[in-house]
């Protein structure tokens, strides 16, 4: 579990083959965020799936060691709405994310 910081994408170090076709290939990465760690990573490690309560317990055990806020429930449903636009292909501006 973690969050990604960057709007825009990274270069990853390498090229590497994304998804089942290994002929697609790129070197695309995001930014992403653990606590007060930060490290990029390649777009196919990145995942929507839900998070275990195990994972859950390790990240708030983070945010508490690194002292940074956790997320208010009202964030999370403004984040969700966000990227439910996103997905059903509403136009969304970067300014717009930034106030998400």
């Amino acid at each position: 579990m973690c969050k990604v910081l960057a709007l825009e994408v990274l270069a990853y170090p390498k090229t590497y083959a994304v998804g089942r076709n290994s002929w697609v290939r790129t070197k695309v990465g995001l930014l992403c965020g653990f606590g007060k760690s930060k490290q990029v990573f390649k777009i196919d490690r990145v995942s929507n799936h839900r998070f275990t309560t195990r994972e859950l317990a390790q990240w708030k055990r983070q945010m508490k060691d690194d002292r940074e806020p956790m997320l208010t429930p009202e964030e999370c449903t403004d984040r969700l709405h966000t990227t439910t636009l996103l997905v059903l292909g509403a136009p969304i501006t970067i300014e717009g994310l930034k106030q998400q």
